[in-house]
């Protein structure tokens, strides 16, 4: 097997689960020597196969993509004949969920006013397990560019002090360690006030 790894760790952003391709090489001698025909995949939760959650051959030529669902999956790849099957090759896939932040504080249009220092806003947010860290970006336009903010911090929290009058808009961008195809989820985007 070439691909996916025997180890392998995905992200799932939506309620879609994440697919990985299997590659895989079978010496053609050893094809020849024992007729195989296609190759079998196996998924389980176990990794003694005792249930087998999910299983299809495949014909030799093939790549396919298997879907895997959140938590840990082994799998279990095997060239097939109708005399006698080949020895499996084995591996783990393990898919960790990564919804996007909710952003409870400041809560949407809240309105901060100041005489002559501005505010020091205390944004706060809920995020997940898999994110090692968040972008804070606020900007001047919902449509977030060109942000005047753009903050990395390893909590799930940030007070910011440098904002004038205005409305400002604000949202957070988990960054994870394990890469990935698709880009993370950003949280949905929050806007605030503030007055002199």
């Amino acid at each position: 097997v070439s691909t996916p790894k025997t180890n392998s760790r995905l992200l799932r952003f939506s309620e879609k689960n994440p697919q990985l391709t299997f590659n895989w090489k079978i010496d053609e001698k050893e094809v020849a020597n024992n007729s195989y025909s296609a190759v079998l995949i196996e998924t389980s939760s176990d990794k003694d196969f005792t249930k087998i959650a999910a299983k299809k051959e495949y014909n030799l030529t093939e790549s396919p993509k298997v879907e895997f669902n959140a938590g840990t999956t082994f799998w279990r790849l095997t060239p097939v004949s109708e005399s006698k099957n080949g020895s499996p090759k084995f591996g783990k896939v393990t898919v960790f969920e990564c919804p996007a932040p909710i952003l409870p504080s400041p809560a949407e249009k809240t309105a901060y006013s100041y005489r002559l220092t501005p505010p020091v806003i205390p944004f706060v947010w809920k995020g997940n397990d898999t994110a090692v860290s968040y972008n804070l970006e606020i900007a001047n336009n919902p449509e977030m560019q060109n942000p005047v903010v753009s903050r990395m911090t390893g909590n799930e929290a940030a007070t910011i002090s440098e904002l004038g009058d205005g409305i400002w808009y604000w949202q957070v961008i988990p960054q994870y360690s394990i890469p990935s195809e698709e880009k993370p989820t950003v949280s949905a985007i929050r806007s605030f006030m503030i007055t002199q």
